[in-house]
């Protein structure tokens, strides 16, 4: 079961991390587009897919599957 959460989380983060670097322009203009400062929204413009790509990374690692899952489904811990 462990394996089937953590396949499924690494594919959900790697394809959104991707989508965002490929259709750049479109993903800055979103970001640029909400209600936060645009100095802001520049930095989460790059902040975020590479966090989505690493959070991807991390899963593959069975050592850090654990501590991956417990921030995403806990995050106040």
């Amino acid at each position: 079961m462990d394996k089937i959460i953590s396949t499924l989380l690494i594919l959900l983060w790697t394809y959104t991390g991707l989508d965002k670097l490929i259709r750049w322009k479109a993903s800055r203009n979103a970001f640029h587009n909400q209600t936060f400062p645009s100095e802001l929204a520049e930095v989460l413009a790059y902040a975020v897919p590479i966090v989505e790509l690493l959070i991807a990374l991390l899963l593959l690692f069975p050592i850090y599957r654990r501590w991956v899952s417990l921030a995403y489904f806990f995050p106040h811990l």
